[in-house]
C-alpha cells in the first residue's frame, strides 16, 4: 500500500495531483528489485487475475479516460455497483476522507490509497516480494515530488522496522558481552590481590554464552523456527543468569581461609547450591510454560502474569499506585510508540486514522466446509448466518455486502437470465453447480467472484467460499478490539466452520487474546514457584512469603507500565520475562540465607542474610541492567 496526500492535505481530486499519482503508480510498475542475480519487476511478482495484474480502481480511470476527475465523481462512495452487471468497484479503498452529495456520489476526497496485490500463494516469492516492496518505498523514498507526499503502509512497515532493528541489534550483543565482562572483572576484585577473583567474573559470562549457543544450537538441529525477536535472548540471558557468581562467592567468602579448598568448596555449594537450584528451575519451567503460549514469539521467552488486587489506600481509597495502573493497562501494540513521531511509518499510520476509517477495510467471512448450496435450507442458514453480521455497530449495511450467493439468487430472477438458464434445473445439485460456473460466473460482471469459491476438481461440491463485508466507522485502537470481538463471538455461535479475517486481524488477534494468557500463565507460573520452593526448602512460612514477593514485583512492574503508557503488547510481554528474573532470586537468596544462618535470634539472622547475600545481589543486579542499557540506549 501507498499512502498519498496533497501538499496542503486538501481536495486531492485535481488535475495536478492526479498527474503525480500516476507517475506513482508507473515507478511502481517499472521497480526493479535484484535477488539471486535475477531482475524482480511488479509483474513477476503481483496478484494474477483473468491474465493480468489486479488494478486499483483510480489507476483504471486515469488510464483510461481523458475526462478522469469527472469519471470520479461519477463513482458512488464507498462501493459502486451496477444494478445490471453486478460488478462493483469500492472506491473506498483507494479514496479517503471523502464528501458526497445527497445520492452517495463523490464530491472530493482528500487522500489516496494505491494496493499493489502481491502473489502470497507461492512460498518461493516470499523473497521476491519482500526485496520488491523494499525497492519501491525506497524508490519512491528518494523521488522529489511537487504536490504530493507519499507514505509507506504503515502496517507492513512495522514488521520491517522490527526485523531492521532486530538485525542491527546483532552487532551489540559483543558489546554487552565485553561490557559486561569488564564488570564483572572489577566487581569480583578487592583490596587483597590473593582473595580477588576476575576469572569468576569472566566465566559467568563465558558460561551464558555457551547457554546461549548450546540452546540455538539444540532448536536448530531439531528444526525450530529462528524468529527476529530471538535476538533479545542473548541481553536477556546475560542480564539474568551471571548474577549467581555473586552468590556463590558470597559463600566462598564467609568459609574459613585455613580449611582446605575441597572443604571450603563443600561449605560454598552447600550454601548456595539450594537457593540457586530454586531460582534456576523456576526459570527453566517458566520457559517451558511460555512455550505452551498461543504466540511463537511468547513460546521462546517466558512469561509472567498479573493479578488485579483490591488493597485500597486508606486516605485516597484507591490502590497502591502501582496496581491502580494494573486496573488501566492497555492491550495491544501502540503503532505510535513503536516508531518515532518524524518517521514516515508514524506519518503513514495519521494519514490511515485521519482519512481511512470510515469505510477502513473489508471483512473477509470464509465458510470453510462444504456445503449443499443448492438446498433452500442451507441457503436460509447461510443467509440467517450472514444477517448476525449486520447487527454489529461497526459493519456496514446491506447494501455493501459482496455475496456470490445473493447475486446467484438475484441472477435467476432476473429477464435477462431465464434464456441463458433454460434446462438447468436449479433445486438440483448439479445443476446449480454447473450453471454457477458455466453461466453465472461467465459474465463479466460476476467474474470477480471467482476468487469467492472453491469448487473441488471434479466440480460437484463447493468446498469453501467467501462472502465480503464492509467495515465503517473504525476509527481508534479501541473500536479496533471492539469489532474484532464482535466478529469472534459471531464465529463462535456458527452453524459451520468459518474462518474470519481483516486486514488489522495479526494486529489485534494479540490484543485480544494477550490478556487471558497473561492470566492463565499467572497462576501456572505463580503454583509452580510455591511449588519448587517448599520441595527444597520445606519452610511454609518462607514459601508464602516468596509468593507474596512475586506476585507484588509483577504486579508493580505491570503498573508502572500502564502509568508510563505503555501497552501489554506481544513485546513488553516477552520483556516481563525481567520480572521473574529478578522478583525470584532476591527473596530465594535471603530467605535460604536466613534458615541456614548459625545464629540463634531472629535479628541475627537478618542481619547475617543481609550481610552475606545482599551486596552480592546488588552487584548482580548492577551487572544485569547492563546489556539493558546497551540495547536501549542504542534504540
Amino acid at each position: 500500500m501507498i499512502y498519498i496526500v496533497n501538499d496542503r492535505e486538501g481536495n486531492i481530486l485535481r488535475k495536478e495531483y492526479l498527474e503525480e499519482i500516476r507517475t506513482v503508480d508507473k515507478i511502481a510498475k517499472n521497480t526493479i528489485a535484484h535477488v539471486d542475480g535475477n531482475k524482480i519487476v511488479y509483474s513477476d511478482v503481483c496478484q494474477i487475475v483473468d491474465g493480468k495484474c489486479l488494478e486499483n480502481t483510480i489507476i483504471d480511470l486515469l488510464n483510461n479516460s481523458e475526462n478522469a476527475i469527472n469519471e470520479i465523481l461519477r463513482l458512488k462512495y464507498p462501493v459502486n455497483i451496477d444494478p445490471v452487471t453486478y460488478a462493483y468497484k469500492i472506491s473506498g479503498v483507494n479514496l479517503g476522507g471523502v464528501t458526497t452529495d445527497y445520492k452517495g456520489y463523490i464530491k472530493l476526497a482528500k487522500a489516496v490509497r494505491l494496493l499493489y496485490v502481491l502473489d502470497e500463494s507461492n512460498r518461493n516469492k516470499k523473497k521476491w516480494n519482500e526485496e520488491w516492496t523494499k525497492a519501491l518505498y525506497n524508490k519512491l523514498k528518494d523521488y522529489s515530488f511537487e504536490h504530493i507526499k507519499t507514505f509507506p503502509d504503515p502496517f507492513s512497515s512495522t514488521a520491517s522496522q522490527a526485523k531492521r532493528i532486530s538485525q542491527q541489534l546483532v552487532s551489540l550483543i559483543s558489546v554487552a558481552v565485553v561490557v559486561v565482562a569488564i564488570f564483572s572483572m572489577s566487581t569480583n576484585m578487592t583490596n587483597n590481590w590473593v582473595k580477588s577473583k576476575p576469572w569468576l567474573g569472566v566465566a559467568s559470562v563465558v558460561s551464558a554464552g555457551l547457554a546461549v549457543a548450546a540452546s540455538f544450537g539444540l532448536l536448530s538441529a531439531c528444526g525450530i523456527e529462528n524468529l527476529q525477536w530471538n535476538v533479545g535472548l542473548p541481553f536477556i540471558i546475560l542480564a539474568t543468569e551471571v548474577d549467581d557468581s555473586f552468590v556463590v562467592l558470597a559463600c566462598w567468602k564467609v568459609t574459613d581461609c585455613g580449611d582446605s579448598v575441597e572443604k571450603r568448596m563443600e561449605q560454598t555449594y552447600r550454601n548456595a547450591a539450594v537457593s540457586i537450584t530454586i531460582t534456576s528451575l523456576t526459570n527453566f519451567f517458566c520457559y517451558c510454560i511460555g512455550m505452551t503460549a498461543q504466540f511463537p514469539g511468547i513460546r521462546i521467552f517466558s512469561l509472567s502474569g498479573y493479578k488485579e488486587e483490591k488493597g485500597l489506600h486508606p486516605f485516597t481509597f484507591k490502590p497502591a499506585l502501582g496496581i491502580w495502573g494494573v486496573l488501566s493497562l492497555q492491550d495491544g501494540l501502540n503503532v505510535y510508540k513503536f516508531n518515532s513521531e518524524s518517521s514516515e511509518i508514524s506519518q503513514g499510520f495519521h494519514v490511515y486514522y485521519k482519512y481511512f476509517t470510515e469505510y477502513p477495510f473489508t471483512v473477509h467471512v470464509v465458510i470453510n466446509e462444504t456445503l449443499d448450496y443448492s438446498n433452500p435450507g442451507v441457503q436460509q442458514t447461510v443467509y440467517k448466518f450472514m444477517q448476525k453480521f449486520h447487527t454489529i455497530e461497526n459493519i456496514a449495511g446491506q447494501e455493501y455486502e459482496f455475496s456470490w450467493l445473493k447475486y446467484y439468487k438475484e441472477f435467476q430472477n432476473h429477464p435477462i437470465s431465464k434464456y441463458s438458464l433454460r434446462g438447468y434445473d436449479l433445486s438440483q445439485k448439479q445443476d446449480f453447480m454447473d450453471a454457477l460456473r458455466n453461466v453465472f460466473l461467465k459474465f463479466i460482471g460476476a467474474k470477480q467472484f471467482k476468487s469467492d469459491i472453491i469448487i473441488n476438481h471434479n466440480y460437484t461440491d463447493i468446498v469453501a467460499s467467501r462472502f465480503l463485508f464492509l467495515a465503517n466507522n473504525v476509527s481508534n485502537r479501541v473500536t479496533e478490539f471492539k469489532i474484532a470481538n464482535d466478529l469472534s463471538k459471531i464465529v463462535e455461535e456458527a452453524p459451520f466452520s468459518v474462518v474470519i479475517h481483516t486486514i488489522i486481524t495479526p494486529v489485534i488477534e494479540q490484543g485480544i487474546v494477550i490478556r487471558q494468557i497473561t492470566f492463565q500463565l499467572f497462576w501456572i507460573t505463580s503454583l509452580l514457584i510455591f511449588v519448587i520452593f517448599v520441595s527444597l526448602i520445606p519452610n511454609l512460612h518462607c514459601a508464602l512469603i516468596v509468593a507474596i514477593c512475586v506476585v507484588s514485583i509483577t504486579l508493580q512492574t505491570i503498573g508502572f507500565m500502564s502509568l508510563w503508557a505503555i501497552n501489554l503488547d506481544i513485546v513488553s510481554v516477552m520483556t516481563l520475562i525481567l520480572c521473574i528474573g529478578f522478583c525470584v532470586n532476591y527473596p530465594t537468596h535471603i530467605c535460604y540465607c536466613y534458615i541456614t544462618s548459625s545464629q540463634t535470634t531472629t535479628e541475627g539472622k537478618l542481619k547475617d542474610s543481609l550481610c552475606h547475600v545482599g551486596f552480592p545481589l546488588i552487584q548482580g543486579r548492577s551487572k544485569s541492567l547492563l546489556p539493558g542499557i546497551i540495547s536501549a540506549t542504542f534504540n
